[in-house]
C-alpha cells in the first residue's frame, strides 16, 4: 500500500508541476502588454488561443498514441518538452509570431501530461480505489495553478515578463528528469486493435462529457487566463504591483481545491453533485457583476469552490470508468480535447466581449453564468439517458421495491458469449441459477469478445436472444466489456458466477466490497465453442481434400 501511495504522490506532482508551463502565460501577459506597445489585446488572445488549440489537438492524438506506451515515460517528455520550449519563449522579445508559434510547440508538449496521468493512476490503484484516488488526483492542476500563479507572479514582478517563463522552465526540466529516474515498473497492457480503441472512444457518453467539458473550460480557463488582466486593469496597477494580483487569484485554485475535497466527502452519487455544483458556479457569476471589493472576491471564491469538482468529475473520474474497455486515455484524451476546443473559442470571445460590447467585464460574467447553467444540462442529459442505462436502473429500482414488500429476491449475475451453445454453457448456468433466485445474465457483444478471442460466429442480437430463452435466464443484457465490472456496477448482484478459468477479476472485488459472494464454476474442458468450430472446419477440409 505504501509503495501504491509513494507512485499516486509521483503521479500528483508531476502534473502539479505541468503548471508552470500552462498558466504562466496569464501572469506574463499583462507584462507584455505594458512593455511592448506593439502587442494588442487580440495578439495576445491569439497567442493564448494558438497555445490552447495545439493542446486539444494534442489532446486527441496522444490520448490515442498514449495508450499503447509507458505513461510515466511519457508523462516525463512532455515535461521535459514543454521546459525547452519556455526557455525558446523567454527570447521572443515580445514579437507576436515568435510567442505564437512558441506557445503552440509547447501546447503539444503540455498535451502530453494528463491523460497519461490518469491512465497510470487507473493502471497502479486497486478497482476500489480509483474513483476516490481519481477524485484526490484532480487536486493536483488546482494546487500546481495556484503555485505557478504565485511563483510567476513574483518572478515577473521582480525581473520582467521573461522570468515567468524561465522559472517555469526550470521546474518542468528537473520534474521530467527526476521522474524517469524514479518511475515505477507499469504493467502495459497488451495493444488492443486501433480501430476498436478508436470506435470505443465515440461512444455516446464520451462524446457527450467532451461537449460538457468544452463548456465548462469556456469558464474555468477564462478565469485562470483572464481573471489577472480583470484585476490588473480594474484596479489601475502597473507591473511592479503584479505580486498583488499573484496574491488574489493565488487563491482561486485554493478554494477550488477545498471545493473538490467537499465535493469528495458529500455522499452522493457524483454526477448528480456535479449539477448541483454547477448550479451553485452560474448562481455566483450571476451575482457577481453587482459586488465590489471584498464582497467581488469573496463571490469569485465562492464560484473557484463549485467550479473544480465538475471539472475533475469530467476529465477524471468519468474517464477512469473505462479502464475496463482499455480507453482511459484515449477517453481522457478525447474529453479534454474538447475541453481546450471551448478554451481557444474563449480566448477569442473574451477580448470581444471587453472591446466591443457596451456592458465591457459585466457581459464576461453573464455570459460565464449561461455556460454553467448549460454544463449543468448537459451532465444531466449524460446521467439519465446515457451513462447508466438509467431504464436499466428505473427496472430495478422497481424490482427491488416489489423484493420489500414481497420475498427478497438473491440476484446472480453471469455472463457467456454464447457463440455455439453446448452443455457447459447449460450447466453453467444452471449452476448459476441454483445460487439465487433472479438470474441476470451478460452477452458479450462483438467487440468485448474480440478482446480476448476471435469475433464469434452467431450475431450478437442472434446470441442475445437465444440465451434468453433459455429457461434458467431471467433476465439478459448485453455486456460491452469482456470483464464483468460495468455491469455488476449496474446490478450489484448478491452473488457473481464466475468460471474457474479467469477466477481473479477486478468485478470479484467489487461484489465482495460490497457484501456480495463470487462463485466459481467448474470450467467445462470437454467440449467448447472453439472445439467444435475445429471439428466443423476439421470436418469440411476433409469432406472436400
Amino acid at each position: 500500500m505504501k509503495k501504491i501511495n509513494l507512485t499516486f504522490w509521483n503521479i500528483w506532482s508531476s502534473y502539479a508541476i505541468y503548471y508552470f508551463g500552462k498558466v504562466n502565460l496569464s501572469i506574463v501577459i499583462p507584462a507584455l502588454l505594458a512593455t511592448h506597445e506593439n502587442l494588442t489585446l487580440y495578439n495576445v488572445g491569439l497567442v493564448s488561443s494558438g497555445f490552447f488549440f495545439a493542446y486539444a489537438i494534442g489532446q486527441f492524438l496522444h490520448g490515442q498514441i498514449s495508450e499503447r506506451y509507458n505513461p510515466f515515460v511519457y508523462i516525463a517528455l512532455g515535461l521535459i518538452g514543454s521546459s525547452i520550449m519556455n526557455v525558446i519563449l523567454g527570447f521572443s522579445a515580445g514579437f507576436f509570431i515568435i510567442l505564437l508559434v512558441g506557445e503552440i510547440l509547447d501546447g503539444m508538449f503540455q498535451s502530453m501530461g494528463w491523460s497519461s496521468c490518469v491512465r497510470a493512476n487507473a493502471l497502479m490503484q486497486n478497482p476500489k480505489d480509483r474513483e476516490r484516488s481519481s477524485v484526490i488526483l484532480g487536486t493536483s492542476y488546482q494546487v500546481g495553478n495556484s503555485v505557478a500563479w504565485l511563483i510567476s507572479a513574483f518572478a515577473v514582478g521582480a525581473w520582467g515578463w521573461q522570468a515567468g517563463f524561465w522559472v517555469a522552465s526550470f521546474f518542468l526540466f528537473f520534474r521530467g528528469i527526476t521522474l524517469l529516474l524514479t518511475k515505477p515498473k507499469a504493467e502495459i497492457q497488451p495493444k488492443q486493435d486501433i480501430r476498436l480503441q478508436v470506435r470505443r472512444t465515440f461512444s455516446f457518453p464520451i462524446v457527450m462529457s467532451g461537449m460538457a467539458l468544452c463548456l465548462l473550460n469556456m469558464v474555468r480557463y477564462g478565469v485562470i487566463v483572464w481573471i489577472p488582466l480583470y484585476l490588473f486593469t480594474s484596479r489601475n496597477l502597473v507591473v511592479e504591483e503584479m505580486g498583488k494580483v499573484g496574491l488574489n487569484v493565488f487563491l482561486i485554485p485554493i478554494m477550488g481545491v477545498v471545493g473538490t475535497l467537499v465535493y469528495y466527502r458529500i455522499k452522493v452519487v457524483k454526477d448528480v453533485l456535479t449539477i448541483f455544483f454547477l448550479l451553485g458556479l452560474g448562481l455566483s457569476f450571476a451575482i457577481f457583476p453587482f459586488t465590489t471589493g471584498i464582497m467581488a472576491t469573496i463571490v469569485l471564491l465562492i464560484g473557484s469552490f463549485f467550479l473544480y469538482g465538475p471539472h475533475v468529475f469530467l476529465v477524471t473520474t468519468f474517464p477512469t470508468r473505462f479502464v475496463e474497455k482499455k480507453i482511459v486515455a484515449a477517453s481522457t484524451g478525447f474529453i479534454d480535447g474538447m475541453g481546450y476546443i471551448g478554451t481557444v473559442l474563449i480566448g477569442i470571445i473574451i477580448p470581444f466581449l471587453v472591446t466591443s460590447t457596451q456592458g465591457g467585464w459585466k457581459n464576461v460574467f453573464i455570459f460565464w453564468t449561461i455556460l454553467s447553467f448549460l454544463v449543468a444540462a448537459f451532465v444531466a442529459a449524460v446521467y439519465f439517458k446515457l451513462n447508466f442505462r438509467f431504464s436499466n436502473k428505473l427496472k430495478l429500482m422497481i424490482e427491488r421495491f416489489f423484493s420489500i414488500i414481497g420475498a427478497k429476491k438473491t440476484r446472480v449475475y453471469a455472463y457467456v458469449v454464447g457463440d455455439i451453445i453446448h452443455i457447459g454453457h447449460l450447466n453453467h448456468l444452471k449452476r448459476a441459477k441454483k445460487q439465487g433466485d433472479y438470474l441476470i445474465v451478460g452477452v458479450l457483444t462483438d467487440e468485448a469478445t474480440m478482446e480476448k478471442k476471435p469475433k464469434p460466429i452467431i450475431s450478437f442480437e442472434e446470441r442475445l436472444e437465444t440465451i434468453g430463452a433459455l429457461k434458467y435466464v431471467d433476465k439478459v443484457v448485453p455486456q460491452e466489456t469482456y470483464s464483468p465490472l460495468e455491469n455488476v456496477k449496474i446490478f450489484k448482484p448478491d452473488v457473481l458466477m464466475e468460471s474457474s478459468d479467469h477466477p481473479e477479476q477486478p468485478a470479484n472485488e467489487f461484489v465482495k466490497s460490497y457484501g456480495g459472494r463470487v462463485v466459481l464454476s467448474p470450467y467445462y474442458n470437454l467440449q467448447s465453442s472453439t472445439k467444435i468450430k475445429n471439428k466443423i472446419h476439421s470436418l469440411w477440409n476433409g469432406n472436400n481434400s
